[in-house]
């Protein structure tokens, strides 16, 4: 392109054709050779008149006329080279901003390892805005721009000169003469907090960006590749600058040259930071690192300050699985057992189910300027108690105040007392253990089982099952069909319709208002079917107390065992037997001592009484003292066991209609066969003769 001489104002491209010289040469005769320009619409431009005088000096001041021979050659090598470089220099401004978008350039490239810092200063090359904590990003030359885009991108690989200084691992940031360009590893994440971090930068940098938004969609769109993001006044004044981030938890260090000669020291950089009063968390190592290798143009982080440290929030710990739902149990093998779904968390009076730790208060921070920065306490979080749950006095646990099923609602802990199950107890809902009381509106299936620490109510039937309860009573509206299999146990009374093919044990009485059929009771107290058609039909029925029914024993002569008796627990004996037989033998033991004691006071002599006697008379007779002792306890225990059960005809065997042949009767040892019918007979022990059954009409 031919320039005309009418022109009064020249753009770049139509300088760099007027001067002969590529980008890097003139922005070197710019910086450094006092060719004067002027910015203009957000562009760089040359008054004519002033490039023509410059170049009438330049002629004047350089001339090679003088040169040697060998030197002369050398710089003509030179213009070859660069004029070759030269040879497809755009010949308009949209031709230039096309070309520079697929092309590197050389005032644009970072620091070069193949010319010396001084070179790269002359030609223009600056170094990047970087962090001293970085990783390698590699540079992705494979996206270039379209060659259309209006937008000055240039190719340019990270080397190794750059690691040490990359902003958060992602981003590289440079100044040309009168440009801010900044470039994106190929591998950032669009989503990354990196880019939020790097507005802030460029905030603090002063950088006139417009709309943040537009250029990072720009970055993302060419990674790895420069982007020209904003104009800037020179920053390049030969000394070290700091500048301190507008939160004021980092400050940044950007030394620049004015010509090659230029140098700065460990002690500028001192100087500088003292002037902006930066005291917290400088980097001296990356300060001897710039002025060791005289890193001009890089704007490297200096110092970094101390972020606050907010305090933890306070947190619950639950003694229990709050999210804990009903499934099913594995068992052995692999298996799964689909009876016992697991679905109630027991717990008991006392049990602590939650403790709360207190939220702790911050660690404050320091800000590059050693200013000090509170930090947040943590949040506190609200420890609600439900129903039969308490809080403890400091107001960190909670507790049962029942024995229940523990469970979350609505955010707050609750200990439910009494399990309802609405049907029932099948696979819908699983076996069932619960600490407090059960209520079943359906049966309770074969196969599963029922048990509680308090009562258990089930409005209808006892299949196959076992149920029991620990500290309470078993109340059966309707019948146990048991088929062999059922058990029921209870701490205190078992109550149903009947009993039929089961086995029972109760803590109390076992009463039916119809039959108990071929099954196996054991009662502390009495056994009683007394409904109007209560009967008892085969099996072994053991109580303590009394066993009585409207009829014993069946028409076909269905053998039926009937056994009275309290066993001690230690003998396994009749309770009354135990107790007889103790009180004798304490009562046979005073009497030898008592016989014992006197002879030997009478061979004590009284005038001159003999020492060994008179100490095995004081021995038997401390014996003594505790055998009668013992039968004093005795004598309390055999009363009280006669008053409850009485002498005689208190514990019995009682038929109120009829009672059949084939009925065995057992009263404290002492046995009774029924060979033919009796009505309305009353069975019990005579104790004045153990071996004699008393029966008289009922």
């Amino acid at each position: 392109m031919t320039v005309s001489m009418k022109k009064i104002v020249l753009d770049v491209v139509q300088t760099m054709e007027l001067l002969g010289l590529d980008s890097a040469g003139l922005s070197s005769a710019v910086r450094n050779q006092g060719l004067p320009a002027f910015r203009l619409a957000g562009e760089v431009k040359f008054r004519y008149s002033d490039v023509e005088e410059w170049i009438g000096k330049r002629a004047k001041n350089d001339s090679i006329v003088d040169e040697t021979d060998e030197e002369l050659l050398r710089l003509i090598g030179v213009s070859i080279e660069r004029a070759a470089m030269r040879a497809d220099i755009p010949k308009s401004t949209v031709e230039f901003d096309n070309l520079i978008s697929g092309h590197t350039m050389p005032e644009f490239s970072g620091t070069n390892s193949s010319k010396p810092l001084k070179t790269q200063l002359e030609s223009g090359d600056n170094g990047s805005i970087v962090s001293p904590h970085c990783e390698k990003a590699a540079s992705n030359q494979d996206n270039a721009p379209d060659a259309q885009s209006k937008i000055p991108l240039v190719i340019d690989e990270l080397d190794s000169s750059d690691d040490f200084l990359l902003l958060f691992n992602c981003f590289s940031i440079k100044f040309a003469v009168f440009d801010a360009l900044l470039r994106v590893a190929p591998s950032v994440n669009p989503d990354s907090e990196a880019f939020n971090l790097l507005e802030a930068t460029i905030k603090d940098l002063g950088l006139n960006i417009g709309d943040y938004a537009s250029l990072k969609k720009k970055l993302i769109q060419f990674p790895g590749k420069w982007v020209k993001v904003a104009d800037t006044s020179n920053p390049f004044s030969g000394r070290a600058k700091v500048i301190v981030s507008n939160d004021k938890m980092t400050a940044y260090l950007l030394l620049s040259a004015i010509d090659e000669k230029t140098h700065i020291a460990l002690a500028d950089i001192e100087e500088a930071l003292s002037a902006e009063n930066i005291v917290e968390g400088i980097d001296m190592d990356t300060a001897r690192h710039l002025v060791e290798n005289q890193l001009f143009g890089q704007l490297a982080v200096i110092a970094q300050g101390t972020k606050p440290t907010p305090g933890e929030n306070a947190r619950i710990e639950y003694k229990f699985d709050i999210e804990k739902t009903i499934s099913p149990k594995a068992i052995e093998s692999g298996r799964v057992d689909f009876k016992n779904l697991d679905g109630i968390t027991n717990v008991k009076t006392g049990d602590v189910l939650a403790v709360k730790s207190e939220a702790s208060p911050g660690s404050p921070g320091k800000d590059v300027r050693g200013n000090i920065i509170d930090a947040p306490s943590g949040n506190d979080v609200l420890m609600l108690p439900g129903d039969n749950v308490v809080v403890s006095e400091d107001g960190l646990e909670l507790s049962a105040s029942a024995d229940g099923n523990v469970f979350m609602r609505a955010d707050r802990v609750n200990v439910n007392n009494v399990y309802i199950v609405p049907g029932d107890v099948d696979y819908s809902c699983g076996s069932i253990d619960f600490a407090g009381l059960v209520i079943i509106r359906g049966s309770v299936r074969e196969g599963f089982s029922v048990s509680a620490d308090s009562n258990i109510f089930i409005n209808d039937g006892v299949e196959g099952a076992s149920v029991e309860s620990r500290n309470g009573d078993i109340s059966i509206r309707l019948g146990v069909q048991g088929q062999n299999k059922a058990v029921l146990k209870a701490a205190g009374n078992i109550t149903a319709k009947y009993i039929n093919q089961a086995t029972v044990e109760a803590g109390g009485d076992v009463s039916t208002q119809e039959a108990i059929m071929l099954s196996n009771i054991k009662a502390a107290g009495s056994i009683k079917a007394v409904g109007s058609k209560g009967c008892i039909i085969g099996g072994n029925l053991f109580a303590q107390n009394a066993i009585e029914a409207v009829s014993l024993g069946s028409d076909s002569h269905t053998k039926t065992f009937l056994t009275l008796e309290m066993l001690d627990d230690e003998t396994n004996a009749p309770v009354r037997i135990t107790l007889n037989k103790k009180k004798n033998s304490i009562e046979s033991e005073v009497k030898k001592l008592s016989a014992e004691i006197e002879r030997i006071k009478k061979r004590i002599d009284k005038k001159n009484p003999e020492k060994k006697l008179i100490q095995s008379a004081a021995e038997l007779t401390k014996k003594l003292k505790r055998l009668e002792k013992e039968k004093t306890a005795c004598y309390e225990e055999v009363n009280s066991f006669n008053s409850r059960f009485g002498l005689s005809g208190t514990r019995h065997i009682k038929a109120l209609d009829m009672i059949y042949p084939q009925v065995i009767i057992n009263i404290e040892g002492n046995k009774l066969r029924i060979e033919n019918n009796q009505r309305r007979a009353t069975f019990c022990c005579d104790v004045e003769d153990n071996h004699a059954i008393i029966c008289r009409e009922s």
